[in-house]
């Protein structure tokens, strides 16, 4: 399947590097990322790309961003960064969106597995229910995915 953007950095909020820091980094571009900018004219860098059909990987700027969500039509949201701080099911409530959050903590020795089975069940309902569109978010998707995938 095709990499297809959904949702591009550029309305990122963070702040865009003056030119001093910009003059000191210079970024390091492999060959088929290259490629893709010139082809395009899109980076790698978005909120939210689907990764297989009617399964997304987003960020946390875009499961902050409930028109965006109700505009992609986001039905469930797997949170493999949940947090106390940030908010969870009840930053959904009224959108008929069903949330799953992974207390995970970003380390390398942090034990993903274990939560991988109920991911993939949680992903695997999600598209089973005729939903349209489940999204995820932030650090750990890709290990899920690949679980969920593999249990399929």
């Amino acid at each position: 399947m095709a990499f297809m953007s959904r949702f591009s950095r550029s309305r990122s909020s963070s702040r865009s590097p003056n030119r001093k820091d910009s003059e000191r980094v210079s970024p390091i571009l492999s060959v088929s990322e290259l490629e893709r900018l010139l082809c395009t004219g899109k980076t790698a860098c978005n909120h939210a790309d689907q990764v297989w059909p009617r399964l997304y990987i987003g960020d946390q700027d875009i499961a902050s961003d409930r028109r965006e969500l109700a505009k992609l039509g986001i039905t469930h949201i797997l949170n493999c960064a949940q947090s106390k701080w940030r908010g969870g099911a009840e930053y959904y409530a009224g959108m008929n969106i069903t949330y799953h959050g992974i207390e995970a903590h970003d380390s390398p020795t942090f034990d993903m597995s274990v939560n991988f089975y109920p991911a993939a069940e949680f992903i695997h309902k999600a598209l089973t229910s005729g939903a349209q569109r489940p999204g995820r978010h932030p650090e750990r998707e890709p290990q899920d995915v690949a679980a969920e995938l593999k249990t399929a």
